[in-house]
């Protein structure tokens, strides 16, 4: 139902700018631009939809309270207009009829798109009422109060959620506004349910009061890539919206960004696929002959929201380590078998994974997933280690092509790396997805690996 409201918008800005355009050939005989008329409304509505999508107005709690969000609507409409009427000019439309045409047809589009999300709050009520909607995926914490008066319907109802758990901190776990053990204990459960249940966000329900107690919520949710939500309190409830809610900041990229992202690795990883099978064919054909064991090695490591997946590379020791404790490669190393040795050197023991791109474990361009063993290790004693798990995994990475390549035999080596893996979080753009990459095949030649 989301996607027809956008496929709705979209027939409404063709469909009103050519009911103009015609009424405007009939009774005022102006020459008809029909192209160049469907020209601008596609301009209209992509700039139209990126700034809805941008403004979360795509959302289903936006959907369901469209008076609340009316005037984003309109102020997002305004500026697609705006870029149609800085086209006219290229396209040789700057007669005055025309650009009065222009406008009518923007009022009329715009009555159209807010009648529109209007029709749309009306249906979506409706069919969340019978549950038939599911929204996006909620795990709920709050305390005892708060959620006896927060039912799985509301949330559904009136903020377009649909809640898969509801952990509840009690007064041994919430003590004095702070959290106690127990506290922490239980938040550990939520995100531990939060991976296994593959959320969306987390929603904080608490009495706004207790600010102490909602930051600290906020900054131990940190470790996890979802977004925090924070509902209105049941006082508040009945002064705001129903719909309103506060998103807490973060570093996590937004969705957008993420399919954004997620585009590109499947079309390069499809690419670098086809044109690099005769290398991995030759490869594995050397592996077979050069030892014995199976062609692909595979290990668990942690992903995205640390969700636990199958890591391929090809074999390049004489051991298959992956359980609780395990060594990391080192120079000389005696469980590295001869192709291997060549293999680590090049990196193409890492080509299989980009199977695990195409699969939507990795992404081409990210922090270095490490062993489960090694994440257990550094997460406790590297305080930011856990924001490497806001993002997918990546064949490569920021702290790989400044050198931070291979063993990470000191502590301060992996401070170095999860400082660039951060850095990476916080900044992340298509730009630098790009310049990593470029980057990549320097490090190699000049870098280290075991």
């Amino acid at each position: 139902m989301l996607a027809g409201v956008a496929l709705s918008e979209a027939a409404a800005i063709f469909g009103g700018a050519l009911a103009v355009e015609y009424i405007g050939q009939s009774f005022l005989s102006l020459t008809p631009f029909l192209d160049r008329t469907i020209a601008l409304s596609e301009v209209g509505f992509v700039v139209y939809a990126l700034l809805c999508q941008s403004k979360g107005l795509y959302r289903m709690s936006a959907l369901l309270d469209a008076r609340q969000h009316r005037n984003h609507v309109i102020l997002s409409w305004l500026l697609a207009l705006a870029m149609q009427l800085a086209l006219i000019y290229p396209l040789r439309l700057a007669d005055s009829f025309y650009v009065g045409l222009l406008f009518a047809s923007g009022a009329v589009d715009l009555a159209l798109l807010l009648a529109i999300r209007r029709a749309f709050a009306r249906a979506l009520r409706a069919f969340t009422a019978k549950h038939s909607v599911a929204g996006r995926r909620a795990v709920v914490i709050g305390d005892a109060e708060e959620l006896g008066r927060l039912s799985a319907a509301h949330l559904n109802l009136s903020f377009g959620l649909s809640e898969v758990a509801r952990v509840t901190l009690d007064d041994e776990a919430a003590a004095n506004g702070q959290l106690t053990e127990r506290g922490q204990s239980k938040l550990e459960e939520a995100r531990r349910i939060s991976a296994e249940t593959n959320a969306d966000e987390f929603v904080i329900a608490f009495r706004w009061r207790d600010v102490d107690l909602i930051a600290e919520i906020d900054l131990r949710l940190r470790c996890s890539a979802l977004p925090v939500r924070l509902i209105p309190d049941r006082s508040l409830r009945r002064l705001v919206s129903s719909a309103t809610s506060i998103e807490m900041p973060r570093i996590a990229m937004s969705a957008t960004e993420r399919a954004i992202k997620r585009g590109c690795d499947i079309a390069l990883a499809s690419l670098a696929l086809l044109l690099l099978s005769p290398v991995m064919l030759a490869t594995a054909i050397a592996i077979k002959a050069g030892s014995p064991g199976p062609v692909i090695f595979r290990q668990m490591r942690s992903g995205f929201n640390e969700r636990k997946f199958v890591i391929y590379k090809f074999r390049t020791m004489n051991v298959l380590e992956n359980g609780a404790s395990i060594e990391q490669a080192r120079k000389n190393d005696a469980r590295v078998n001869c192709v291997g040795r060549v293999l680590r050197k090049t990196s193409i023991d890492e080509l299989p994974q980009l199977f695990n791109v195409l699969k939507g474990d990795m992404s081409l361009v990210g922090p270095r997933p490490h062993a489960l063993a090694h994440d257990a290790q550094y997460k406790a004693l590297i305080q930011d280690y856990v924001y490497r798990l806001h993002v997918l995994p990546g064949m490569t990475g920021l702290a790989q092509v400044n050198g931070f390549r291979g063993e990470t035999a000191m502590l301060s080596d992996m401070k170095r790396r999860v400082d660039f893996d951060v850095l990476y979080v916080k900044n992340w753009s298509l730009w630098l997805d790009m310049w990593i990459l470029m980057r990549t095949p320097v490090a190699l030649i000049l870098g280290r690996a075991y």
